[in-house]
């Protein structure tokens, strides 16, 4: 039996690190402007990766997936500016 490594996993493992390299930079005594920033960035890329690769929406059509991926860009946008200001 063979092991393949597929993109569900590629992605798992990058989710993980992302979640790990948050909490690392939360309890580091960086910036909270730039702490907010580079959070933000995760939790968009962590957004994008769970849209495309667990909900497979890159293959629907394009309406579904870009509401959905501006979701994932809007809310956290929002949250960092409401806690930036």
């Amino acid at each position: 039996m063979k092991s393949i490594i597929t993109n569900t996993h590629i992605s798992t493992i990058v989710l993980i690190l992302l979640t790990f390299i948050s909490v690392w930079l939360a309890q580091s005594t960086i910036q909270q402007g730039l702490l907010v920033i580079l959070v933000t960035l995760s939790v968009v890329v962590k957004g994008q990766l769970i849209v495309d690769t667990f909900m497979e929406l890159y293959q629907a059509p394009n309406k579904w997936r870009y509401l959905l991926l501006s979701y994932v860009v809007l809310v956290p946008l929002i949250l960092a500016i409401i806690i930036y200001c």
